[in-house]
């Protein structure tokens, strides 16, 4: 690897120059210098909250309370805070 990609200013400009969300996932599992900063642009500005709905798993109704899953929070907690923006939009029908 280069040692310009060392630096995470560097590598986060090279990141962002013009990569789709898909290919930022890619990115994301290429190596672990490039993962973090992968994901923090990956998780910065989404377009609905449906990926933070689904980092909670499946819930499941039991006597009338909903649990998650046993993976613990600290990982989902980690993915929230990169989380800097969320767009909406609101569909009329009429």
């Amino acid at each position: 690897m280069h040692q310009s990609l060392l630096d995470p200013k560097i590598l986060r400009l090279v990141i962002t120059s013009e990569i789709g969300k898909s290919s930022l996932s890619a990115v994301a599992r290429t190596c672990k210098t490039f993962s973090e900063i992968a994901l923090d642009v990956l998780w910065e500005e989404l377009d609905s909250v449906v990926p933070l709905l689904l980092l909670f798993g499946p819930l499941h109704q039991h006597d009338h309370v909903s649990v998650t899953n046993s993976n613990g929070w600290g990982p989902t907690y980690n993915t929230l805070s990169k989380v800097r923006s969320i767009n909406f939009r609101i569909i009329s029908r009429y």
